[in-house]
């Protein structure tokens, strides 16, 4: 007798919205084929139908080019993109709070070639041996690169008016 395995109405609904948009029709395959491109914090719909969610992550499909918007919470628990650690640093890239980014968001924006091989092991040297607030200009505008990169794919929530 085979046993089937009952789903999370949530995950069920987002397996039913992206599968037509992916190359297969089997879900842990289909899993593979998305990726992040860029996470934002507002309000939204995500694919499982979950309404409103306040993280929004945005995925597009390798294979196919399709796109979806779903949570964080989506996002992390049945595709395993991992993205709570990116939003936990958007004080620090919106300038609000002077701090190193977490190992994460680095090898999140590294494995997304928005920083390249020096950045990354320069990012991590730093970070293990100074404090921010003792960086030598130079550093800081390294630093400061870095961060403009990995805020490329964190857009923080816009000022309200």
């Amino acid at each position: 007798m085979t046993e089937q395995i009952k789903l999370n109405p949530y995950e069920a609904r987002l397996i039913e919205a992206m599968l037509p948009l992916s190359t297969t029709d089997i879900w842990e395959q289909a899993k593979k084929e998305w990726y992040l491109t860029h996470i934002e914090e507002g309000v939204g719909n995500c694919a499982c139908g979950k309404n409103p969610i306040k993280y929004l992550c945005f995925l597009k499909n390798k294979m196919t080019s399709n796109e979806v918007i779903v949570g964080s919470t989506c996002a992390d628990k049945y595709l395993q993109i991992y993205t709570d650690c990116l939003f936990k640093d958007l004080a620090i890239l919106a300038g609000e709070k002077i701090a190193f980014l977490s190992e994460q968001n680095l090898r999140i924006t590294y494995d997304l070639q928005y920083i390249n091989d020096w950045e990354y092991s320069f990012y991590n040297d730093i970070k293990s041996k100074w404090d921010i607030k003792k960086l030598s200009e130079k550093q800081h505008k390294i630093v400061d690169k870095i961060h403009g990169q990995v805020a490329k794919i964190i857009k923080p929530k816009e000022a309200a008016p």
